[in-house]
């Protein structure tokens, strides 16, 4: 930050005027930039290999796991960053252990959450715990994707440095020369691909080189740089102190409004579940099943927006009078129950709807979801009310999220959602789902094959022919998957 003082004389005294004038956005430059290239291309050409298999697998896993050392190795890192990598790679093995999609897209996104993380620490940010903070975090990392490139190119130019024995003018002309070379090669070479059958053949993905493999070692290449650059000092996440508060007033209206909108709510729901399901039926028009099944993604939002209220009113909480603290305590006990009243009523109701319905992925990630969602909201109201600052309640409900997402990879969702479909099948008088539970993917596979009995019989053949359909391509050890293996070897006796 620098500052500019000027000064005046008025009346025999010194007039001082500060001028601020915003800093200057300093170059990352990479610390290590030979271990940087070296682990770059070595992430890139794996991440190559694991593209080109079938499905994810034991290669995707070398792919993270060589990522996630090689950023130990490159960005010279401090121990919180280290740790934070380390907890990344528990969320890997599960990619050739699980073959449900429903599970990867969850343990990917806590694989880059962690590594994100890591690279804020890496860079010299402090340890984020507020939810701010972890917002500057994202922003930062998007940030990165922008910056890759130059951090990417001066990496390239110490390197080039050295070998020259710092003869930075001759490597200027070089890339000066690369520069206008590249694009006229380029431009011909397209000319000659669109002008001679021959020679793109030489080039087709099919007949000739393939080019995917350098494009594909590329973008692994730049994926590896990204995190690298956000974790390079100086960090682009500045750490910015916010003095906006709510007024006591405007904490109380803002508290009492949402309490009075719940209140109202919870008594209509009471109200319907006393009068029956006609009740229902004849005031909305809806069968019961319906309306069951409508306004769950509404509910959850507005519990969401419950915890944004929360953690908006918790300074002013902090720092007004004591009369007023326990006005705005009790109305923030008022929203955290009559969030969890929302919270429990959507899941009830989702309930009842897959009880009638049959349980799907959806259904099951969203009861998930909310309760995850309910407990974010008990954490921010005793944050609310607590007199501390309140910033682990951030980190507790990420670490939440991700002993949820570790949960569901043990507990195996697609077993579980064929347990529940063939277990209701005496108790329910709605159609079984058999095309959905031969979509399952091979985590629920051997389990199906043991309970085939118990699906009814005008749909078992069905199902058993869909399931000895299923194939699995790739030899490719990069492309194994240990429920891939178990669901091909059950099939492989049970279709015999």
């Amino acid at each position: 930050m620098t500052h500019v003082v000027k000064g005046s004389v008025v009346e025999g005294e010194v007039e001082i005027e500060q001028a601020w004038t915003p800093p200057r956005r300093v170059a990352k430059v990479c610390k290590a930039p030979i271990p940087f290239l070296i682990a770059a291309l070595v992430a890139g050409i794996v991440f190559d290999l694991a593209v080109h298999q079938p499905r994810p697998g034991l290669g995707f896993v070398v792919w993270c796991v060589v990522g996630a050392v090689g950023l130990m190795w490159a960005a010279q890192a401090r121990r919180t960053a280290l740790i934070a990598w380390a907890a990344a790679l528990l969320f890997v093995p599960w990619f050739a252990l699980r073959s449900s999609p429903w599970l990867w897209g969850p343990d990917f996104v806590a694989f880059a959450a962690l590594i994100g993380y890591g690279a804020d620490l890496a860079a010299g940010g402090p340890v984020r715990r507020s939810v701010s903070g972890l917002c500057r975090v994202v922003l930062g990392s998007i940030g990165a994707v922008f910056e890759a490139p130059s951090v990417i190119g001066r990496a390239g130019s110490s390197v080039l440095n050295r070998v020259a024995g710092n003869r930075r003018g001759s490597w200027r002309h070089v890339w000066r020369a690369l520069a206008i070379a590249v694009p006229v090669v380029a431009v011909l070479f397209l000319l000659l691909v669109s002008g001679d059958a021959l020679f793109a053949a030489t080039f087709d993905v099919n007949t000739g080189l393939d080019l995917s493999h350098v494009v594909l070692t590329a973008v692994g290449f730049f994926v590896f740089a990204v995190p690298l650059t956000f974790a390079t000092s100086p960090s682009r996440v500045p750490n910015v102190t916010r003095h906006a508060r709510l007024r006591s007033l405007d904490a109380a209206m803002l508290l009492g409004g949402v309490s009075a909108l719940f209140v109202l709510y919870s008594a209509v729901q009471l109200s319907g579940l006393l009068s029956g399901a006609k009740y229902v039926e004849d005031k909305t028009g809806l069968t019961y099943a319906e309306y069951a099944r409508s306004g769950f993604f509404q509910l959850m939002a507005a519990a969401a927006i419950s915890f944004g209220v929360l953690c908006a009113v918790r300074p002013t909480v902090q720092e007004a009078i004591l009369r007023r603290r326990t006005l705005l305590r009790s109305l923030i006990v008022a929203v955290v129950v009559l969030t969890q009243v929302l919270v429990v009523g959507s899941i009830i109701r989702l309930r009842l709807y897959s009880d009638v319905f049959g349980l799907t992925h959806l259904r099951l990630y969203t009861v998930v979801s909310a309760v995850w969602l309910g407990s974010v909201v008990v954490l921010a109201g005793v944050a609310a009310i607590g007199r501390g600052r309140g910033d682990w309640m951030a980190m507790t409900a990420s670490a939440l999220a991700a002993l949820a997402v570790l949960a569901m990879n043990f507990v195996n969702p697609d077993r579980l959602v064929a347990q529940e479909n063939i277990s209701r099948v005496d108790v329910s008088e709605a159609e079984f789902d058999g095309p959905y539970l031969a979509s399952l993917s091979s985590d629920a596979i051997p389990w199906i094959i043991d309970h085939i009995d118990e699906v009814p019989d005008e749909q078992r053949d069905e199902l058993e022919a869909a399931l000895c359909a299923t194939t699995y391509e790739g030899n490719s050890w990069l492309a194994y998957n240990a429920a891939d293996d178990a669901a091909e070897r059950a099939l492989a006796d049970f279709c015999s």
